[in-house]
């Protein structure tokens, strides 16, 4: 599972995209009614039918079937009825069924969707205004369809339709179960207000004033008369207040200065409260005293964190799915690196177990190779060559050759080590 701020990226690469190539992108954000109170059991069923073992599925149908409810109202009870839809909220396994029941949303390869739980986008883009609201128009009337075949039901009046261009003027507006849906300059999705030309000026603001907002209500506790020792104010700000910014900070991290100082603003007012700094003091001191970074700071740490992520996660994915190498004219032809270690230990490990080559320990016949196994080793190869004086002792050619093939005595060719056996000890099979 993927988290939020993943999701968001995914989105904003989408919209950075359109702009780079100087498109018109007419997205749609779906606003889905009672989502995981309308999930169709016989539908989910019949859709874990078809992914899962039949001993999971059989675990899932019984923790969905049968199940009742009824409504209470002081002394008094309704009658049993049965529950045919829903999965139940405020758990783990509900958001999974209901990303299960969904993960057949139909696909377009003119369109981007984006899904997470409840929440649904679908994003088109083109040179020209009328082309991507057309392909988009096209995609909502196939997710319409769907909707109406898995009894799920889409809010066309909560739902908005937003144009992302740095160009002049928006997309054709497009419809959802024949109602046109609302056109709108900024949309919130998964918690981050989105606006036409990514300056995240609107989702900034709105921080602010919900900074403001819960500042106001802690006030009695970080203000300068507070009982509250410096640590716990400060932890009051660490895990309360500075969440409600830092959120997607990844993302409208890349704002101008003159929006990110909005935040930072707001934090060296609070800052300064908590400590209870004289006016003349630099909120740069503060920031130091108190350990706190500032909001470029902050930003700069989460992306290299990122950063870290993205390349443990490419060398742990290189290491255990062994990627193979582009094939250009440098590397084509050659073997992986894991096949060549694994061949050569599966070569050595074989090598002795074939040929028994260590002798028996002790300072007479070491490195010696044992009696029975040479005797049998000549008996099955013929090792002898014919008894003439010019060949005595020498190895048959075929026999060499065949040897060589086998057990794969040479080395690894490169430019080190070309034509040369491998350094592990061995007794020539010929002596």
């Amino acid at each position: 599972m993927h988290s939020t701020i993943e999701q968001l990226h995914r989105v904003c690469n989408k919209i950075r995209e359109s702009f780079e190539k100087k498109e018109y992108c007419s997205a749609v954000f779906l606003d889905v009614q009672q989502a995981f109170d309308r999930v169709w059991h016989k539908g989910l069923l019949y859709k874990l039918k078809m992914v899962l073992p039949h001993t999971y599925y059989s675990l899932l149908e019984s923790y969905l079937s049968e199940r009742l409810f009824r409504v209470k109202c002081k002394e008094a009870h309704s009658k049993l009825y049965d529950i045919k839809a829903g999965v139940p909220q405020g758990s783990v396994l509900g958001p999974s069924l209901y990303s299960l029941y969904t993960a057949d949303i139909p696909q377009s390869r003119n369109v981007t969707t984006a899904t997470y739980a409840d929440d649904t986008a679908a994003l088109s883009s083109s040179k020209t205004p009328e082309q991507a609201s057309k392909q988009l128009q096209e995609y909502l009337g196939e997710m319409d369809n769907w909707l109406e075949k898995w009894k799920i039901k889409a809010s066309a009046s909560k739902s908005v339709h937003i144009t992302f261009t740095l160009r002049q003027g928006n997309c054709p507006p497009v419809k959802l179960g024949g109602e046109a849906l609302k056109h709108v300059d900024n949309v919130k999705y998964l918690g981050m207000h989105l606006d036409r030309k990514q300056t995240w000026k609107h989702h900034i603001q709105q921080k602010r004033n919900a900074i403001n907002l819960k500042t106001r209500e802690l006030e009695w506790l970080i203000n300068p008369r507070s009982r509250l020792s410096l640590e716990n104010k400060l932890l009051v700000y660490t895990s309360i207040l500075k969440p409600l910014w830092t959120y997607g900070i990844e993302l409208w991290g890349t704002a101008s200065t003159s929006n990110i100082q909005v935040i930072q603003r707001c934090q060296n007012a609070i800052l300064r409260k908590i400590s209870n700094a004289p006016l003349f003091t630099k909120t740069s001191e503060i920031h130091e005293y108190l350990k706190v970074p500032t909001v470029l700071e902050e930003a700069e740490s989460l992306r290299r964190e990122i950063a870290s992520a993205l390349q443990d996660r490419d060398r742990a994915l290189k290491e255990c799915c062994d990627l193979k190498a582009p094939q250009n004219s440098a590397n084509r032809g050659k073997p992986r690196q894991s096949e060549i270690a694994s061949a050569l230990q599966d070569r050595d490990r074989a090598l002795k177990e074939c040929c028994d080559l260590k002798a028996p320990q002790n300072s007479a016949n070491r490195g010696k190779p044992r009696s029975d196994r040479d005797r049998a080793l000549k008996e099955c190869c013929d090792l002898k060559a014919p008894q003439n004086s010019a060949n005595r002792g020498k190895p048959r050619s075929d026999r060499d050759r065949a040897l060589n093939e086998c057990c794969d005595l040479k080395a690894p060719q490169n430019s080190a080590n070309r034509g040369k056996p491998r350094s592990v000890s061995y007794v020539p099979l010929w002596n």
